[in-house]
């Protein structure tokens, strides 16, 4: 299968735009573009901003507003007029623990001032560090909390046991997350918190069949990508009900073209 090569003209003929957005976006990016090193890296669901040492920030064009993710965590930000939504506990991965909602005839300046923070932050650890990070190995126990409630780290091994007796499976680290994914495609990826494991679909509202209602539907968080619906899943929970819903994503991905 060919890569697809996606562009920015890709992102502003997928939907029909309302007046004045895509005007906005080029505005935006022309100013950040003036700043060292900056290069755009359009993907499928976002546009990534970044430098040659790292993304400093995300874009993800709507309708009728561009969306904006500051590559900070919290209390890495200063917003004395409060613009910006903290979605710190919302499940986020990553840095992106700010977002930024910009419109047709908003103050460009300030936002601008918002995402420089994000942009310094990053040349200064950069700097901060005297030389090139070495690669880093990611294990499955990389991003887990240190303390863990009891079953906890079990249950995500039952979990991930299930999952690989299913055709083509395989169990792929990341740094912030754990992927699973068939060759074809990741179908999901979960994150171990101290009390429970948070499982993410890559399926899209109204792709799922959750009658017991177990899922959360946070399609409405702007969540980038496909993963419009997050299951927790406890110790002593009954596996079998979420690998259903999981295995909708697995099936989904498995049949599509």
């Amino acid at each position: 299968m060919e890569t697809k090569v996606y562009t920015e003209l890709f992102h502003r003929t997928r939907v029909q735009l309302d007046e004045g957005v895509w005007e906005t976006y080029e505005s935006l990016r022309d100013n950040i573009l003036e700043w060292k090193d900056v290069e755009v890296v359009p993907r499928q669901y976002w546009i990534t901003i970044q430098t040659e040492r790292r993304r400093f920030l995300t874009i993800k064009i709507k309708k009728s507003q561009v969306i904006v993710i500051l590559e900070l965590k919290k209390g890495d930000l200063n917003d004395p007029r409060g613009i910006t939504r903290d979605v710190s506990e919302s499940g986020n991965s990553g840095y992106g623990d700010y977002f930024i909602y910009i419109r047709p005839g908003d103050d460009l300046d300030y936002s601008l001032n918002l995402i420089r923070q994000s942009y310094d932050y990053w040349e200064n650890q950069h700097r901060l560090s005297g030389s090139p990070e070495e690669p880093q190995v990611v294990t499955e126990r990389y991003h887990t909390p240190q303390t863990l409630d009891e079953g906890v780290w079990e249950t995500y091994e039952s979990l991930r046991d299930n999952l690989l007796q299913w055709k083509d499976v395989e169990v792929v680290p990341r740094k912030f997350y754990i992927n699973f994914r068939t060759p074809r495609r990741r179908f999901i990826y979960l994150k171990v918190w101290k009390s429970d494991v948070e499982v993410r679909l890559e399926l899209k509202k109204g792709d799922l069949n959750d009658p017991r209602g177990l899922s959360r539907d946070v399609s409405h968080l702007e969540n980038l990508g496909y993963t419009d619906y997050h299951v927790r899943i406890r110790p002593g929970d009954d596996l079998d009900y979420p690998l259903n819903l999981i295995r909708q994503s697995y099936d989904y991905w498995e049949n599509s073209k």
